[in-house]
């Protein structure tokens, strides 16, 4: 396995210009462990990155993975933080302290401060969201096409804010 340490920033020592190399003789004092899962890089396939509240990253890999970063840190994606949905997923809007994961039949949403901590839980409507770029967010909730209507998820529920504007006949 790879051991990463940091070192203090009292440890470090001056390197001319002009060298090229330099091997420490003595292991520092201060010197802090640091465990490998910290500094996994993102998967090769990671898309629709969005941030979240509190200063994780969270972004979609394969078919049906909900992938998320350390706080702060957009360039460790431990494997501990994965979750995954039923159905092979469209795109991701965020509000809040919550993450709205649009797949191809239900949506889930993703809530929590810490992303080891975080929770997903399918919502019961059967809304498949048709285009990622129909994806937008607000403040307080976050809209996509589906095709009953225009959805809209957020702190007071599900609605399909068309509805009652134009029939679902019109919508499509």
């Amino acid at each position: 396995t790879t051991e990463i340490y940091t070192l203090s920033l009292h440890d470090a020592l001056p390197i001319s210009l002009a060298t090229t190399s330099y091997q420490s003789t003595s292991i520092p004092t201060s010197q802090t462990f640091l465990p490998d899962y910290v500094q996994l890089p993102p998967p090769n396939d990671l898309h629709s990155i969005k941030a979240m509240a509190d200063g994780p990253m969270i972004g979609l890999a394969g078919e049906k993975d909900v992938c998320l970063s350390e706080r702060f840190g957009p360039h460790a994606w431990p494997t501990e933080y994965r979750l995954v949905v039923d159905y092979p997923h469209v795109g991701i809007g965020v509000f809040g302290h919550s993450a709205v994961i649009y797949t191809l039949a239900y949506p889930y949403l993703v809530t929590g401060t810490d992303p080891l901590g975080m929770t997903m839980t399918r919502i019961r409507v059967k809304q498949s969201c048709v285009s990622k770029r129909s994806i937008a967010d607000a403040g307080f909730g976050s809209f996509c096409a589906t095709p009953d209507g225009l959805m809209l998820i957020g702190d007071e529920g599900v609605q399909i804010v068309t509805e009652g504007l134009m029939t679902r006949r019109d919508w499509q």
